[in-house]
Formats: structure tokens, sequence, C-alpha cells
């Protein structure tokens, strides 16, 4: 067996629904609300074993060939692909669609960006330390760089990298250990968006949050290079809560015939190496409107343990790149490549390591993301 094989992805996702089975049962279970998408509550899920299958590949190859790029399957190239995009879809879907029911109201703002903070800052912040720590102790605990530059670091990744995501401490394999977390800034370009989306839909938005819009977004410009793609991703999933809002077209869909076309969609989708192209951001489009209209794949989006994984979802975004990293770094190590790991031992690590990053990221749910969560609610 490889890590490049279905059967690996496959086994990892019983793992982990095991996994998750077992907590339920030992744990009490957590006040949970009533959500209206159940199915993307399971594709949430999905899309976070897909982050950690993805980077677990790029590890393997890193290992055997020292290089951290693109894999030579489509599939698994594709996984990375399509969890960011579903991701982004999911993002500006719940929130375009919650913009739209309180159009009548009004967008509240600062509302918005204080729930927001609570909900994404304190694991966000536990997970950079973290990172920190693991990178200076990777770096034998000498400041490779300027106090300044440190400071700066910091700033920069504690504003979830929206200007810049820097080395920290001059380490070079710097994105080994963080990851996805480039995607957060990309998500907060979203929220100072939303005033002016908010303009777009409803022609009133007040001057100041248009004003707070405009100035990230300027900033944004003047850091970042904009991939025109991610921002097709986030419409993708805008649209999809508009047709929802203004048609009866999720009422007349069967969930029978919706899992169908969405199983033709994905092939057809996995004919491409690179998502970055028109037609696979309008298959993922499709897809998504029929996982947002109740579509469960036969039943797959509705599994309990999906639902429960796509709950810390979050947290195994946040984690599992410093659990690959720590367990590849002090465990295999990799200062000199072809390491002499074999295809099977490399995935039973990762087998064994599945378990162990659905515990910790449930940890990290239950005591850091849910208690800021509970308390975001209590503003007005």
């Amino acid at each position: 067996m490889t890590s490049g094989s279905p059967i690996f992805v496959v086994i990892i996702c019983l793992i982990a629904s095991l996994t998750a089975y077992i907590i339920q049962k030992i744990e009490k279970p957590l006040p949970t609300t009533t959500s209206r998408n159940t199915t993307i509550d399971g594709l949430r899920g999905l899309l976070a074993l897909g982050v950690f299958i993805h980077h677990s590949n790029l590890w393997n190859q890193f290992l055997t060939e020292g290089l951290w790029e693109k894999s030579k399957s489509n599939i698994y190239n594709q996984f990375g692909s399509i969890r960011v995009a579903m991701f982004f879809m999911i993002t500006s879907f719940l929130f375009i669609s919650k913009l739209l029911n309180d159009k009548e109201g009004g967008f509240n703002f600062q509302h918005f960006l204080i729930s927001r903070a609570y909900r994404l800052m304190p694991m966000y912040l536990f997970s950079l330390v973290l990172i920190f720590i693991l990178i200076f102790s990777v770096s034998k605990w000498q400041l490779n760089t300027s106090i300044f530059e440190q400071l700066q670091s910091i700033f920069y990744w504690s504003t979830f990298a929206a200007f810049k995501h820097p080395l920290i401490n001059n380490y070079p394999l710097t994105n080994l250990c963080t990851g996805a977390l480039w995607t957060m800034a990309y998500e907060w370009l979203f929220y100072f968006s939303m005033p002016l989306i908010a303009l777009f839909l409803f022609k009133h938005t007040k001057p100041i949050y248009k004003l707070f819009g405009v100035m990230f977004l300027l900033l944004f410009l003047r850091f970042h290079t904009l991939v025109i793609y991610y921002i097709f991703e986030f419409i993708g999933g805008s649209l999809v809560a508009i047709l929802f809002e203004y048609t009866k077209i999720k009422d007349k869909l069967k969930d029978s015939y919706g899992s169908v076309i969405w199983i033709i969609c994905l092939l057809l989708f996995l004919r491409y190496n690179d998502a970055r192209n028109m037609k696979c951001i309008i298959l993922l489009t499709i897809m998504f409107g029929l996982v947002a209209a109740g579509t469960s794949l036969f039943g797959l989006f509705n599994v309990k343990q999906l639902h429960f994984i796509g709950k810390m979802s979050y947290s195994i975004y946040l984690l599992h790149s410093i659990l690959l990293f720590s367990v590849c770094y002090y465990g295999i190590g990799f200062s000199s490549f072809h390491t002499s790991l074999s295809d099977n031992s490399f995935c039973l690590l990762i087998f064994f390591l599945t378990p162990l990053l659905i515990t910790i990221s449930y940890l990290g749910y239950r005591f850091i993301e849910r208690p800021f969560m509970d308390k975001s609610k209590s503003i007005q």
C-alpha cells in the first residue's frame, strides 16, 4: 500500500470515524445546536480528513524525494484543491445566507467581526504558540533574526497572516509547520468584504463599515498577489445562497438524483491536475450546491461520526500540520532524504496518527473552541 492509494484514504476515514464514535461514547455529549445544513456538516468532516490525507501524502513525497510540491496523482492534487474550494464555499454560503435572512434588520458588521474573532482567534493563537515553540525547538533555541524581525513575525502571524506569512525565526521550512494557515487571509478578506457585499445586495450599509471593507481590501492587495480563482470559489458559494433564497430549486431536488450528479461531477473534476480553471470552479460550485440542497451522497454526508468530526474541523485544520511535522522531524528525521521508511511503514504511521489527531482536535474543540463559541452568543 502507498499513501497515494484509494485504500489509504478509506482506511483513514474509517479509523477517524471509529475514533469519533469511541469519543462520543466516552465523553458526555456536548450541547448541540439544530443545524439546517446537516449534509454540509458531514461534508465539512470529510474535508477536514481530506486536508490531513493530502498533507500526509505530501510528507511521504518530501521524506523520500526531498520535494514539497504537487503530487503526480490527480486525485491527491485535487484533495488539496477541493478542500480549499469547498471550505471557501461553505464560508460564503453560510454568511451570505445569514445576510439575506437579516436584510430587513440591517447588517451589524461590528457584531459580526467580534463573533468571528471569538470563534477563530483562541484556537488559532493556541496553535500559533505551538508552531513558534516547535520551530524554535528545531532551531536549537537560537535566535536567527533580530528581535524586531521576530516581533514583526509574531504580529503578521497573529493577524491570521492577513498581510504576510513570513518565515518564523528565519526557518526555511516554516510552511511545512504552518500548513494551510495561508487560507485564513482569504477568509478574513471575505469577512471584511461583507459590508460591500451587503451594499451590492441591499443598496444600504453604514458608511463606516464600507470604509473598513475598502481599507482592508486595499491592504490585502498591497501585501498579497490576489489569486482570482479563490475569489471565484467564494462567489460560487454566494451564488448558491442567492439561488436558494430566490428560487425553489432546493425543494425540487431528490437526494438520489443529486448523489448521481455529484459523483459524475467528481469524476469530471478528477480529470484535471489543478482546480485553478473555470471548468473546475463550475463543477465544484455544482457539487457544493447539491450538498447544500441536501444531497447526502447516498447517506455518506449524514453519518453522525462525520458530523462530529465536522465540529472539530477547525482544530484539525490548525493542528494536523503541527502533528505531522513533529512526528516526521523527531520520529523519522529528514536531515538526509530518501529515507529508508517504506510506503507500508509510512501508511501504518499515518494510521496510528489518525486517532491521535482526532483526539487532540476534539480536546481543542472541547476546551478552547466551544467555550469561546458559547461566549460569542452573549454578544449583543
